[in-house]
């Protein structure tokens, strides 16, 4: 997840910059929207929102905000939308929500030269500076979070994603969402070497430095670490180290992505309402993506947007076949029949 949104999301933790304002710009051009979309032939009835990744968890964060709720064409159950499709990411990914704003601020007003006790002074100074000075600081989260995003303000997010959906409150709205088969592929690229598999020794290391990232608490560790470690290791061919490559990938697209992913969808789906569920397993051709990879973070986005009809583009250089082809039209058929109508006809052999 990119850095750069800090001026969207920094937040003092307190009055002095409460946070989400990023959310709150989301919010405010739905509602132009909800209030404009019939001049353009639109239905302010049937509006779906939809993201990726950093954008998916924020999607999943508008359902569970009441200023999402009402617009002048309905009651407030209809809300500024009706439909949400999240792509790899929901509000209870680990990423989503920064819980120590506070934090990362005065981390980033001591490199600016606005390290100010009282809050009001250190986001006046911040105001003050080039925008360009700011976005250029490196401020490095835990691992696996994130130093500026949405935070529990007690008003646009009222409390924890999680007790939120356990509580029912994104019940209004029909529900899409899914991953890719290998979204992990970047934190296995970035902690081993592993072009011709994986060492046991790295694999190791890998999850060792996993469970240190993630948890602060030393009781439980090494239970934890064997336990993955058991659990994620394929007996009948524990030898190989393409195998440990492909169980160590599954291990971070599951933590990151799947497990929240099916954890949101069982909450939405527990109360009755509608929820969809995907995975995506092909990936287009490239030289940028190693010949072992399954379908990354992000993969998904060019057959979203029908790219393969197009060609490739710098963001994704592809060699775009004719199945690519059709799998875009496929793929562009489920999501506007979701956002048409709510349903797909899953029985219809495209």
């Amino acid at each position: 997840m990119k850095e750069d949104r800090r001026g969207r999301f920094l937040s003092t933790g307190d009055q002095a910059a409460k946070g989400n304002y990023g959310l709150l710009d989301q919010i405010q051009a739905l509602r132009w929207t909800s209030e404009n979309i019939a001049a353009f032939g639109g239905d302010p009835l049937r509006i779906t929102v939809f993201g990726s990744g950093a954008g998916a968890s924020c999607v999943n964060l508008l359902t569970l905000s009441h200023y999402s709720e009402g617009n002048r064409w309905s009651n407030s159950t209809k809300g500024l939308f009706q439909r949400a499709i999240a792509q790899s990411g929901t509000a209870l990914s680990s990423w989503a929500v920064s819980f120590q704003p506070a934090k990362y601020a005065r981390m980033l007003a001591r490199k600016v030269g606005c390290n100010l006790e009282d809050t009001v002074e250190l986001v006046g100074c911040l105001q003050r500076k080039h925008y360009k000075e700011l976005v250029d600081q490196d401020i490095q989260p835990a691992r696996y979070h994130i130093a500026f995003g949405p935070v529990i303000d007690g008003d646009v997010i009222p409390d924890d994603p999680q007790i939120l959906m356990e509580q029912g409150e994104f019940l209004n709205y029909d529900i899409m969402l899914g991953v890719n088969q290998g979204e992990g592929l970047k934190f296995v690229e970035l902690i081993v070497d592993n072009e011709n598999g994986v060492q046991a020794n790295d694999f190791d290391y890998a999850v060792s430095s996993f469970v240190d990232d993630l948890y602060g608490y030393p009781e439980g560790k090494d239970i934890l670490r064997e336990t993955i470690k058991f659990m994620y290791t394929d007996w009948a061919d524990r030898h190989n180290p393409e195998t440990r490559r492909k169980t160590l990938l599954a291990l971070f697209t599951d933590h990151q992505w799947v497990a929240p992913a099916v954890a949101t969808a069982d909450l939405h789906s527990s109360f009755g309402s509608p929820t969809y569920f995907y995975a995506f397993y092909h990936h287009c051709q490239t030289d940028q993506v190693p010949p072992w990879a399954d379908a990354a973070h992000g993969d998904e986005i060019p057959y979203v947007f029908g790219l393969p009809m197009i060609g490739p583009t710098e963001l994704f250089p592809c060699n775009f076949s004719k199945n690519d082809v059709m799998l875009s039209a496929v793929v562009m058929t489920y999501w506007t029949n979701f956002a048409k109508t709510g349903y797909d006809d899953t029985t219809k052999d495209y």
